[in-house]
């Protein structure tokens, strides 16, 4: 299975629809993001598992991303945790039915994960090509705009189709065990 591991916040919003509609709400979704996401997935049979800070309220979330992109969402990662640990956690209990992944995100999560010392050796090489894996599957989104006009979703959509048609090395899923 090819998976979309999806921001909310700065990704599928920005700040001019954050000021007009509040923080969650299924008003202030960029149209041009949600049918990006949409797209992705129908193209390339994705499935996404959100990784927003917006999960820590899961069932607002749930509600809302069911009314906009329905079936696609597969999942929710774990919020007690930094993201990059959480998506971590998934993929490692997850690994039998992952083909393939990308994230789209609007934060440094790496340096995130490094801050907050989800790895324990950083500078073993093996803990180095885990982090380089993750460092390679990240779309960055710029925040302040979210994926609002046709020039950001052609550029998300570039990207993820080579990172959704790039099956991930098993040596990596088995890894992961260490971050979870």
């Amino acid at each position: 299975m090819r998976i979309i591991f999806l921001d909310i916040d700065g990704v599928l919003n920005n700040q001019a629809t954050r000021d007009q509609f509040g923080m969650i709400s299924n008003k202030n979704f960029l149209e041009e993001g949600l049918n990006t996401i949409i797209t992705l997935c129908k193209t390339f049979g994705a499935k996404i598992v959100i990784h927003s800070s917006w999960r820590d309220d899961s069932h607002c979330v749930k509600e809302i991303l069911k009314s906009q992109l329905g079936v696609f969402v597969i999942g929710l990662t774990d919020a007690r945790y930094v993201k990059l640990r959480s998506i971590a956690m998934w993929l490692y209990q997850n690994a039998f039915m992952v083909e393939s992944f990308c994230i789209i995100e609007d934060d440094d999560i790496i340096s995130d994960a490094i801050n907050a010392h989800v790895f324990m050796n950083i500078n073993d090489p093996e803990t180095q090509r885990i982090i380089n894996t993750f460092r390679s599957k990240i779309i960055w989104v710029n925040p302040e705009f979210g994926i609002c006009i046709k020039d950001d979703s052609d550029k998300v959509t570039n990207q993820a189709e080579e990172l959704l048609t790039t099956e991930v090395h098993p040596f990596v899923l088995s890894r992961l065990k260490q971050l979870s």
